[in-house]
């Protein structure tokens, strides 16, 4: 995106996709109001400090705390989410629990940028399920 928005064509891009840390670093550009280039920066430094560094163990309690309490299953992917959670979107809220893929859309509205397509996989079934959402 940050090469797309210096060639200029960035306004001409109506979605992008990202799996599973492509879609870390889309939502996470879609949570802040930073053009793709200051957000590459920011990223890339917050990445190279690592992920475990700083973390604030009553945030990522409380995100796993979620979990728990709608009675789905806890598993050592849950923990490194809210780790990646933390470390990626920490810095722009006080609080987690207010970032939604509702709350993504504004960017794409007013066309700053591409309208985010994420995909996951869910283990529920095996063989594992493919999802996609907007």
């Amino acid at each position: 995106l940050s090469g797309a928005e210096e060639a200029g064509i960035l306004p001409a891009i109506s979605y992008m996709a990202g799996l599973s840390g492509g879609a870390w670093g889309i939502s996470s550009l879609m949570m802040t109001s930073l053009a793709p280039y200051q957000f590459l920066t920011n990223f890339s430094q917050r990445v190279a400090r690592g992920v475990i560094s700083d973390v604030v163990a009553s945030e990522l309690m409380t995100i796993l705390w979620r979990k728990v309490a709608f009675n789905q299953p806890l598993s050592s992917i849950d923990i490194f989410g809210a780790l990646i959670t933390q470390r990626m979107l920490g810095w722009y809220t006080q609080d987690l629990s207010k970032l939604t893929l509702s709350g993504q859309i504004q960017r794409a509205e007013r066309g700053e940028l591409p309208y985010p397509i994420y995909s996951a996989i869910t283990t529920k079934e095996v063989p594992y399920g493919w999802v996609e959402f907007t």
